[in-house]
């Protein structure tokens, strides 16, 4: 029999962890161009900090590209100016829905 390391957890505390882990993982989160792809089919508009903030994206550029990819759903964007940094400017953009295609994406979220 080996000797146990130092800080290694004991054998029963290994599999106890384990099996907490299994049920965290039963309930599985709603993936990330879900929870976006659901926010602007209730008619949201979105800008990267706010996704940060509300929707725990961090690159809301890709996932609205992986959205429009996946979906074929057309999705309205312009440039705007926010406040960034110490509160100068920020150019982002602000990416929503017409109402036909929150009509599709309530549909693909079905």
């Amino acid at each position: 029999m080996r000797p146990r390391k130092e800080n290694a957890p004991a054998e029963g505390a290994a599999r106890g962890a384990g099996a907490e882990h299994g049920q965290a993982l039963k309930h599985k989160p709603i993936s990330k161009w879900r929870r976006v792809l659901q926010a602007l089919a209730d008619g949201q508009h979105i800008h990267r900090f706010r996704a940060e903030r509300e929707l725990h994206d961090h690159c809301l550029n890709s996932t609205i590209s992986t959205i429009s990819t996946k979906t074929g759903l057309m999705i309205d964007r312009r440039k705007i100016v926010v406040p960034g940094y110490q509160g100068l400017p920020c150019r982002v953009n602000l990416y929503w829905l017409s109402d036909a295609e929150r009509r599709r994406a309530r549909a693909i979220l079905r």
